[in-house]
């Protein structure tokens, strides 16, 4: 996903310098980085791709699209995986700070894009 957009309307837009290569869609964080796995840091989604030093607008507020690791159910809470996307959150298991949202609809597999309303 090379350029992005959220679901619905944008809530809001700010914009942050990249510290590292960057796609559209993937979460990021303040330092400019896409979001690892489990971040708690994550502060919006990139509006498009960028390198290291360029200048690129975060996406952030209640509902986004974004790229799943892995399958995962329509209802189910998420949370970051690694390189910026979501993967299935396990309550009981996964730290309450890391959840990112809640799965609008499903995901078949690493790679499809889904509505995540976030927390």
């Amino acid at each position: 996903m090379s350029n992005y957009l959220p679901k619905f309307d944008v809530d809001d837009a700010f914009t942050l310098t990249a510290s590292a290569t960057i796609t559209g869609g993937q979460l990021v964080t303040a330092a400019g980085a896409p979001a690892g796995a489990n971040a708690v840091n994550w502060v919006g989604v990139a509006g498009y791709d960028v390198v290291s030093g360029d200048d690129f607008t975060v996406f952030y507020g209640e509902h986004q699209r974004l790229t799943a690791a892995g399958a995962i159910a329509a209802g189910a809470l998420v949370k970051c995986a690694a390189n910026g996307q979501v993967t299935t959150y396990t309550s009981g298991t996964d730290s309450a700070d890391t959840r990112v949202g809640v799965a609008m609809e499903a995901a078949s597999g690493a790679g499809s894009v889904i509505w995540v309303r976030t927390l």
